[in-house]
């Protein structure tokens, strides 16, 4: 019986390029998906009125992204423009 070879187990190769390009990549992306970009648009996301505490913000982040999860019944822009909006509010808070 032969042994199967260390590289007959790799079949992902992993993100392609430079870490500078996932960086521009990223960037381009945020630019997509920034319809939600005001801050205070973003607390109404969620619901708040002020910079809401960590705990605060985990919890109706993850009402809204199952309620809005496209899996759940919800669209898939509705889901992204919730993640636009958490990454908005946690840059504000952090």
């Amino acid at each position: 019986m032969a042994f199967p070879t260390k590289d007959s187990y790799r079949t992902h190769k992993g993100p392609q390029g430079s870490p500078d390009d996932w960086a521009a990549k990223a960037e381009a992306l945020i630019q997509q998906l920034a319809p939600v970009s005001d801050l205070t648009a973003s607390l109404g996301v969620f619901g708040f009125a002020s910079k809401p505490s960590m705990q605060e913000l985990k919890k109706a982040y993850r009402t809204q992204v199952l309620k809005a999860h496209p899996d759940h019944g919800g669209t898939s822009e509705a889901f992204q423009e919730i993640q636009v909006a958490y990454a908005t509010v946690l840059q504000a808070i952090i």
